[in-house]
């Protein structure tokens, strides 16, 4: 079922109107979080954002994984700007087989960086384009979604491109896509969906996170790691069988089969940092190293 509430903000609306709309919107957010009051201050923030701020976006989605219910906000220019908020219930949309305990940051969340003040998108942008120029197969390919090659040709700053890469690749919840930067104890820097809830961490935890502390510590994983960064190093990736183990941050593991890891290059040739991509349904979460 879908529930509709239009509302029509004239340009010279005042901002009494746009916070009435707003109350209304936090209204449904609540109702739509249900319990949850991490998921409804997120919403009202980010409605706030959209509905407030001069420089928002067009468009703009807050999404509640536990209950599968988006809600979508467009402003659609003319005499005014209309904004439409949409509900989705979970009985539309079936449950991920993948449990969602964790999310990406907001598309439209201009704080959020991936190092050197890159974008989500431009970030991703280099990692698909390091790893096609290395292997043939890029991170659209690996991921099985299907690539518009017109559309990636566009300018990361369009609207529709920024969004399908960030459905298809940020949100992706099976494939995880994980980087880190060029520090002399490389930080992650980026994890889409999959990879939070794969590592139980949250975007902020991940992202000031030393990538050696995903390891098991004074492990034969440890010296596997350092074995897999010098190879990429060298040959500049590493793609295949791989069997090792992750920490997670509910204190069970990670068991990596099989992953391609990689060097990451911008535009100009720059060494930006190494990737990681491995499939989720061939990497189980356990309790121990010994299973």
């Amino acid at each position: 079922m879908t529930h509709w509430t239009k509302a029509f903000l004239h340009d010279r609306s005042s901002n009494c109107k746009r916070l009435l709309i707003y109350v209304i919107l936090c209204a449904i957010c609540n109702t739509i979080a249900s319990s949850t009051t991490s998921n409804a201050n997120f919403a009202r923030r980010s409605i706030a954002f959209m509905l407030l701020s001069p420089s928002s976006p067009r468009h703009g989605v807050v999404t509640f994984p536990s209950t599968r219910t988006t809600v979508a906000v467009k402003k659609e220019h003319g005499h005014g700007r209309q904004l439409k908020v949409s509900r989705f219930d979970a009985d539309d949309h079936p449950a991920s087989k993948y449990p969602c305990n964790y999310d990406i940051p907001s598309l439209y969340n201009d704080t959020i960086q991936c190092g050197g003040g890159r974008d989500m998108i431009t970030h991703i942008r280099y990692l698909h384009q390091s790893l096609l120029k290395l292997t043939g197969r890029g991170v659209y390919e690996r991921m099985n979604v299907q690539r518009n090659d017109d559309m990636l040709l566009l300018s990361d700053s369009n609207e529709q491109k920024r969004e399908f890469v960030y459905n298809a690749i940020c949100k992706n919840e099976r494939f995880v896509l994980i980087s880190h930067g060029t520090e002399a104890s490389p930080v992650y820097n980026f994890g889409n969906t999959a990879c939070l809830n794969a590592f139980a961490r949250s975007w902020e935890n991940l992202t000031c996170m030393p990538s050696k502390e995903c390891v098991v510590s004074k492990s034969q994983d440890e010296k596997l790691r350092i074995e897999l960064m010098k190879n990429v190093t060298d040959y500049g990736f590493v793609d295949g069988e791989y069997r090792s183990y992750r920490t997670r941050g509910d204190g069970k593991f990670l068991k990596l089969t099989e992953c391609v890891v990689w060097n990451c290059h911008d535009d100009k040739g720059e060494y930006i940092g190494q990737a990681a991509l491995f499939d989720r349904d061939v990497s189980p979460v356990v309790d121990s190293t010994n299973e």
